[in-house]
């Protein structure tokens, strides 16, 4: 007796086998992608603060210093970073990879960015004497006592 025995090779996936998981790879992603965003946002707005108050005491010092405001970030003369007060190659860019920009008055000195949509409170909350239009977020420091 001579049985043949018929081995049939499986390598593919079958067509149910695919959807399944596509489906499975779609809830996780539904669920992941918009966690893994506002995390983003929360560390993005984190830092885009913190820089807000590098440069204002950045600008505390170059006033106390000069006995005026700078006149920008990096933008010589008159500016923050090629006098010292920031480091050199300092970027005027904040994670949402906007700029940040300066003004002043004789009596303060602003910075102001633009930023994602969804994050202008958290940085504003983060910041002393800050406002929100929009999507711009604007701090303002006074000038300071000697």
């Amino acid at each position: 007796m001579n049985h043949k025995i018929l081995k049939i090779n499986n390598k593919a996936f079958s067509l149910l086998e695919l959807t399944i998981v596509v489906i499975i790879a779609t809830v996780v992603l539904t669920y992941a992608v918009p966690t893994v965003y506002r995390s983003y946002l929360v560390k993005a707005g984190t830092k885009t603060a913190l820089e807000v108050e590098d440069i204002e005491l950045a600008a505390k010092s170059y006033y106390l210093h000069k006995g005026s405001w700078p006149s920008s970030i990096n933008t010589a003369p008159g500016d923050l970073e090629s006098n010292g007060y920031l480091p050199a190659g300092w970027n005027p860019l904040n994670p949402f990879n906007r700029n940040y920009t300066t003004s002043s008055t004789a009596l303060i000195f602003t910075v102001s960015t633009n930023v994602a949509d969804g994050v202008q409170n958290l940085i504003a909350s983060n910041l002393p004497s800050s406002h929100v239009a929009g999507t711009t977020v604007t701090s303002t420091i006074g000038t300071p006592e000697v």
